[in-house]
């Protein structure tokens, strides 16, 4: 089919490419081409062909593709997740397979209005080198493409993966409240204006905070930091009491410390109390051996 499109509309592979890497991007929209790397001669062949149209709107120029260039590029891409399903699935049958399902199912795309927190899962190390090693994979066979700083897939390549792991086991509820837990004390250390003491590994721990670089790492996460610690709790659905005696077992460890400071919001009924972290490598490494490895134990164990 995609020879037969090429021949049919006089396409060549560059034009091929570029009309499908703007089918999966924000259905088949571009605006502000800075950083999309298209070439103006190709835009200029698929626009005469009436494929593309290219606009102005508040001095940016806008790319999109047409009713024709929209058919032409599902049936293309439906074509050739078909041919590639096969070669896909044995690849991914090296993976570990409920760690992929829940990359696609609960990680890549999200299905809910809540927090997102199931992508803490990729602060884990292995759980990132597993998604590169997935992502790997797809685009190895042609079904993903870089547009600006975000990895794209077209939505029949989203409704191949979805279908394909549908019957996967996905995260138990004691699983989803661990990620839960990360997510709160993460979050709740993410907030710069009291609760971090910016001393000696301070720097090394707010580069672990704040400077994220991978596109699966953006999205919802930094307004979470915004949210106040009572707001969060009850839109991850966690009980306070249960996160209170966490923040005082920490103390005991001496990762926090309890601080009062009319200017704090209050957590813990009275004004201005809080916990401070107070070594920040102590801290993180209690939730990451607490709430976060024994999910990514689980996911990647290969006897299941």
């Amino acid at each position: 089919m995609e020879e037969d499109m090429k021949g049919s509309a006089r396409l060549d592979d560059s034009e091929v490419d570029t009309l499908l890497k703007l089918y999966s991007n924000s259905g088949g929209v571009v605006k502000g081409l800075s950083g999309f790397g298209f070439d103006d001669r190709v835009l200029h062949d698929l626009v005469g062909k009436n494929l593309v149209s290219v606009s102005v709107d508040s001095g940016k120029g806008v790319i999109s593709l047409t009713d024709m260039g929209n058919t032409i590029c599902g049936s293309v891409m439906m074509n050739r997740v078909l041919g590639k399903a096969d070669d896909f699935r044995d690849r991914v049958s090296l993976l570990p397979g409920r760690g992929v399902g829940c990359l696609v199912n609960r990680v890549m795309w999200h299905m809910d209005d809540g927090p997102w927190f199931e992508r803490v899962l990729l602060m884990d190390p292995r759980m990132n080198r597993l998604m590169k090693e997935f992502i790997g994979v797809v685009d190895g066979l042609g079904l993903s493409w870089d547009i600006g700083k975000d990895r794209q897939f077209s939505p029949e390549v989203k409704q191949f993966l979805h279908d394909e792991f549908r019957s996967v086991p996905g995260l138990s509820p004691v699983e989803e409240e661990s990620l839960k837990n990360f997510f709160f004390f993460h979050v709740y250390a993410q907030d710069q204006r009291n609760l971090i003491v910016f001393d000696r590994d301070g720097e090394e721990f707010r580069s672990m905070l704040f400077d994220g670089n991978d596109s699966f790492s953006s999205g919802r996460w930094n307004l979470m930091s915004r949210l106040e610690p009572k707001t969060l709790l009850s839109d991850l659905g966690l009980g306070q009491e249960q996160v209170v005696g966490l923040l005082f077992d920490m103390q005991n460890k001496g990762f926090v410390s309890e601080h009062r400071n009319r200017f704090a919001n209050p957590f813990f009924g009275d004004e201005g109390k809080i916990f401070v972290v107070k070594d920040s490598i102590g801290y993180m490494g209690f939730i990451y051996e607490r709430f976060l490895s024994p999910v990514v134990d689980s996911l990647l164990r290969t006897d299941e």
